[in-house]
């Protein structure tokens, strides 16, 4: 999993070796003690025309979200359009934290 600059600044690179895990250092009672906050970056979230949480060009191409009724409808995160028991939202939440996890 990719991780951000305060994740290395508390576990290290490698997951072992920051200030947290080897337990080095005092309790921090401000963040100015410490550098201050860590500048973390932020980018334009993808285009989500129904506001269901799955970006558009994610939405699955299941025959309900092709129907006119439920296109634009954002219960159709609600869905579970393979029949395996998990909403499609839960789905897409699966995908994108396995692609994270297996760059």
């Amino acid at each position: 999993m990719k991780r951000d600059q305060l994740d290395l600044d508390l576990l290290g690179v490698d997951g072992t070796t920051g200030e947290y895990k080897n337990r080095h250092g005092n309790l921090i009672n401000n963040p100015s003690e410490v550098g201050g906050w860590s500048a973390l970056s932020t980018t334009t979230p993808p285009e989500d025309a129904n506001k269901d949480g799955i970006p558009d060009d994610r939405e699955p191409s299941a025959p309900a979200n092709r129907l006119p009724e439920w296109k634009n409808d954002p219960r159709n995160a609600q869905l579970d359009y393979n029949g395996d028991g998990r909403t499609n939202l839960e789905e897409y939440l699966t995908e994108i934290a396995s692609e994270l996890s297996n760059p």
